[in-house]
C-alpha cells in the first residue's frame, strides 16, 4: 500500500483534507536510522525516532506492519483553527 493511499483513506474516514497533515512512523529501532527526522522522548524516558512518511513509497519501505504505530501531525495553523472549530470558539 502507498502512504497516499493511506493519507486518502484518513482524510475521509477524519474528514480532513490531504493537505493539513502528514504522517510520521514511529520506531525504536536503529534499522532506519537513515530515515529519520527527528527524535522524540515519551512519557517513560525513552527516545523514539520519527519518520517522515512520503506519498510515493509504499508502507513497506518504512518497515510499517500491521500493529506499527503512527503519528499524524496537522500542519502548523490548522492546529488552532481544528481545536477551535471543536470547542466552539
Amino acid at each position: 500500500m502507498l502512504v497516499a493511499d493511506l493519507r486518502s483513506y484518513l482524510s475521509k474516514r477524519l474528514g480532513l483534507p490531504v493537505s493539513v497533515f502528514q504522517l510520521f512512523g514511529v520506531t525504536t529501532s536503529n534499522h532506519d536510522r537513515e530515515l529519520v527526522r527527528q527524535p522524540t522522548s515519551t512519557k517513560n524516558g525513552t527516545s523514539n525516532k520519527k519518520i517522515e512518511l512520503y506519498d510515493n513509497n509504499t508502507l513497506d519501505y518504512y518497515g510499517i506492519e500491521l500493529g506499527s504505530t503512527l503519528r499524524l501531525d496537522l500542519w502548523d495553523g490548522w492546529r488552532e483553527l481544528i481545536v477551535s472549530a471543536i470547542s466552539g470558539k
